[in-house]
């Protein structure tokens, strides 16, 4: 099964997402994805400003890549409009995830997309973040999903 890569709210008014490790390995996982020519969905919670500009620069001019604006928690509506505007079939896929909040809006994106297409959701931790002052675990969830698996 394909993969498609998805970038969760890496934006410059998430304070999560100034983390140099976080930046650096979604940045990888950008690079694996333009190599294996994967679909590349990268989200933007509305009033919360621009991606990143390491990610944004090394996505570039990349054919298959289209950033969504969402309006909830939950991306993985935007995740299917993206794709589909990129001319993919979404139950082909397998759904990378990195990015900001991991408790939050990762969460409800991965099980959203988990839950509801025949793909896994791979989250990959290095590459994803939260505010250090939550009391929740990061990824407590992600076992509670059969189709979420960490990595």
């Amino acid at each position: 099964m394909a993969s498609a890569l998805v970038i969760v709210d890496m934006q410059v008014h998430f304070e999560a997402s100034h983390d140099t490790r976080t930046i650096e390995n979604c940045v990888k996982l950008v690079k694996k994805a333009i190599q294996k020519k994967a679909p590349i969905i990268v989200l933007e919670y509305a009033g919360y400003g621009d991606t990143l500009y390491p990610i944004l620069d090394a996505i570039g001019d990349y054919p298959y890549r289209a950033i969504m604006e969402k309006w909830y928690d939950n991306g993985g509506p935007e995740v299917l409009q993206g794709l589909e505007s990129l001319g993919f079939q979404v139950n082909d896929f397998d759904f990378r995830l990195c990015g900001v909040n991991s408790a939050a809006c990762v969460m409800a994106t991965a099980t959203y997309l988990a839950q509801n297409f025949s793909g896994k959701a791979y989250i990959h931790s290095k590459a994803c973040n939260q505010p250090s002052y939550w009391y929740t675990s990061p990824f407590s969830w992600v076992s509670s999903y059969q189709n979420c698996i960490l990595k």
